[in-house]
Parts: C-alpha cells; sequence; structure tokens
C-alpha cells in the first residue's frame, strides 16, 4: 500500500508501553519503538536484542485492514542500532497477502539525561505479494526527538520522508506526535497499545495496534 504521492500527513498516535529496563536508565523505559507507526529516539546499547510484535487494525478510505505478524528487531551495535521489519500479513475483506519487508539504522544525533535525538535510515525489499507491494525499492529518512516529561511519560515526534528511489521527488512527508507511558515490565516482556489517525485528500484513515515485546542483553562475543 503506497501513500498518495507529495500528500502531507499529520498522525498522533497515543501509547502505553511497557519497557523492562534498569532504573537509572530513564530514556529505556519510555517509548519503545513498534512495528507500526511512531519510534522513539532511543538507541539500543551494544549488545542488547529487542523484538517486538503484534497486530493491527485499521478502517476508513473505503477499506478495512486487519495487519497480523507486525514484527520489528533491534540490536545495538557501538554507536548504532540495526533494525529488521520482516513483514506482516494484511488482511482485507477481499484480499490477503504479505507487505514488503525492510532494514534499516538508527543512529544517535543527542543524548544524555536531557532530550535525546537520532535519525532513523531504512529501505525496504520489493518481495511482498503484489497487491501490496510498492513493487520498486523505497527508501525513508526520519528525524526523531523524544522528551522525558516524568520519570514515566515521554513524548517524542517523529518528521520523516518516504520516497521511491527512482523519483525521489514521488514521495511522503510524515509527521507523527507520539505520547508514551511505561510500566513495570516482566521478566524482560513489555507491552503496547496505541491509535493513529491521519487526515488524507481521499478520506480519513485510522489505526489501532497492539502488541508484545522483548529484550534480551548479551555481551558480544569480540568484546
Amino acid at each position: 500500500m503506497r501513500l498518495a504521492p507529495t500528500l502531507v500527513f499529520c498522525g498522533v498516535l497515543l501509547g502505553l508501553s511497557a519497557v523492562p529496563g534498569h532504573a537509572q536508565d530513564v530514556a529505556e523505559t519510555i517509548l519503545p519503538d513498534r512495528p507500526g507507526w511512531g519510534d522513539a529516539a532511543h538507541v539500543l546499547g551494544l549488545g542488547v536484542t529487542q523484538l517486538e510484535g503484534g497486530l493491527e487494525v485499521s478502517f476508513g478510505r473505503d477499506a478495512n485492514l486487519i495487519t497480523v505478524g507486525q514484527s520489528l528487531i533491534r540490536y545495538g551495535m557501538s554507536g548504532f542500532e540495526i533494525r529488521v521489519l520482516p513483514g506482516s500479513i494484511v488482511i482485507s475483506d477481499e484480499d490477503q497477502g504479505a507487505v514488503d519487508p525492510a532494514v534499516g539504522l538508527k543512529v544517535p544525533l543527542v543524548h544524555g539525561d536531557g532530550p535525546q535525538v537520532s535519525a532513523v535510515l531504512a529501505t525496504t525489499l520489493p518481495i511482498g505479494s503484489d497487491i501490496f507491494s510498492a513493487r520498486s525499492t523505497t527508501g525513508a529518512a526520519t528525524l526523531i526527538g523524544e522528551f522525558a516529561l516524568t520519570s514515566a511519560l515521554g513524548l517524542s515526534l517523529n518528521a520523516g520522508y518516504g520516497f521511491p528511489f527512482d523519483d525521489f521527488d514521488d514521495g511522503s512527508i510524515a509527521i507523527i506526535v507520539t505520547p508514551g507511558l511505561s510500566i513495570n515490565g516482566v521478566q524482560g516482556l513489555s507491552a503496547y497499545a496505541g491509535y493513529a489517525g491521519f487526515l488524507m485528500e481521499d478520506g480519513n484513515a485510522h489505526f489501532i495496534e497492539a502488541g508484545l515485546g522483548w529484550r534480551r542483553t548479551r555481551t558480544p562475543s569480540w568484546i
């Protein structure tokens, strides 16, 4: 599924997330990334693996869709994070199929005790089902700012541009504001839920998503 070219759209995603982390690392307990809309600025530390998966229900724009198996694999390296989105299955009233998988990197730009800023670069692989595939390799560049309002409440702002590699000008701008609230994790597990609404020229679109996350830390063997 592709959004209309050169279309500016705004979304608000309200998430309730549980992310295990150490008490001294407040940023790691606020606003995790998710396979759906909205990313946080925090970059995983070296040797940290985080897996997230869930489902999404979308409606509006003359279509009702259920997306299952949404997944995101994150792995922290020295100074950046590797990201893999294996893909998911979309079920509509008339069709079903796989969306394009994606790979990417997240790089911290500003980090510390105050607001954090990072950049995400990603590319999709056009190997999904014909009806849900972009049918060409696409790229995306997103700038993310994250602000801790309290020790448990945070706010992030995503501003990004997605584009086909064969026509950079034929892209879409996305601005997504994400409030998030952290709760205590249980044995490395986390949960998230959220809503996103988009105002578009061809009709409004609504997205409801939920899922689980799991985190593990292991020092790489080469250290």
